[in-house]
């Protein structure tokens, strides 16, 4: 039946996508077919670009030279086509009203070579959307218009004028060592229960070549990790997706190694009494702390990795969080 619902003109958007993913290869001709057949929906556009995969590059090619196109497909065809489609993603990097989803998926695919279009965006920062800002900000790297752009954000911060977070961030993790980036950083750590824990992993990678300098916070993030996390899974539907990177960065500290041992067996213990309490990533670098392995305090974290597997642990009770709110 999937094949005469595929084959009998008339099908809504979500009919034709269940019958491609009901049958997969076997529907590659009809998914060609839908690929060249105007007027089709996203929806179904998309699906029949991630079934053809490689075999549907032609259409791709085709599609990203179409004006009118979506972002879902636009989108689509970039991680379909990768560096082939170069040519294209500096065009759309350099037509306007593109969305942020195109715009990053260009800047992802064109990586240093964007450097001239990154600069340009970093230099109309305030016009610029913060996560297009973001990776603009990680081509550019030490360039001066990323500099000059870096402290006119935190000029912004310190005056109270209104900032989205993602500014803040990106300013904090500008490669420039300077006396306002680390005031920022400790404005927002002093008060860091409270704060956006990405600008909190973000202050403390401010403090990068003195972690001496932020060892207190760091020494409080691995006590109340717990209570943290906890507090996450008690309040999903109020959050995103889950960030540690404040924690791993606080892991990191070179001065607490004893401290982030403990800690890591600690997390590795609740994981295995409380499958999924811990995100991947974190279960990773708590497993690697207590083989000797510690995060980099001055590099650029990795990209999160798939948990190894470790050996079957007898289940414990979860660590309580501590009692006492002195400050350490």
């Amino acid at each position: 039946q999937a094949h005469v619902l595929l084959s009998t003109p008339g099908q809504t958007p979500q009919v034709l996508c269940s019958c491609l993913a009901l049958l997969g290869q076997e529907a590659k001709e009809q998914a060609h077919v839908l690929l060249s057949t105007p007027g089709q929906t996203p929806q179904v556009l998309c699906s029949c670009l991630a079934l053809l995969g490689q075999e549907a590059k032609e259409q791709a090619h085709v599609l990203l030279s179409t004006p009118g196109q979506t972002p879902e497909v636009l989108c689509s065809c970039l991680a379909l086509l990768g560096q082939e489609a170069k040519e294209q993603a500096h065009v759309l990097l350099s037509t306007p009203g593109q969305t942020p989803e195109v715009l990053c998926s260009c800047l992802n695919l064109l990586g240093e070579e964007a450097k001239i279009e990154a600069k340009e965006k970093i230099a109309s920062w305030a016009e610029t959307h913060p996560y297009v800002l973001s990776q603009c900000f990680a081509i550019a790297d030490d360039t001066p218009e990323a500099q000059k752009a870096a402290e006119e954000i935190l000029l912004r911060w310190q005056v109270g004028k209104k900032l989205d977070s993602a500014h803040k961030i990106v300013a904090l993790q500008a490669p420039f060592n300077t006396e306002l980036r680390q005031q920022m950083a400790l404005q927002v750590l002093d008060n860091w229960h409270s704060s956006y824990r990405p600008l909190v992993a973000s202050a403390l990678t401010a403090f990068w070549n003195e972690p001496d300098a932020v060892t207190i916070y760091c020494r409080q993030i691995l006590k109340r990790w717990y209570k943290d996390i906890e507090y996450y899974h008690h309040n999903k539907r109020k959050f995103g997706k889950r960030d540690d990177e404040y924690i791993i960065k606080a892991l990191a500290n070179p001065s607490l190694r004893r401290q982030a041992q403990a800690a890591a067996r600690r997390m590795l213990e609740t994981e295995a009494n409380s499958p999924g309490f811990l995100t991947p990533r974190l279960h990773q670098r708590a497993l690697e702390i207590t083989q000797g392995k510690f995060p980099s305090w001055t590099e650029k974290e990795e990209e999160e990795t798939e948990p190894l597997t470790i050996p079957q642990m007898a289940v414990l009770r979860p660590p309580k969080p501590p009692k006492s709110k002195r400050r350490v």
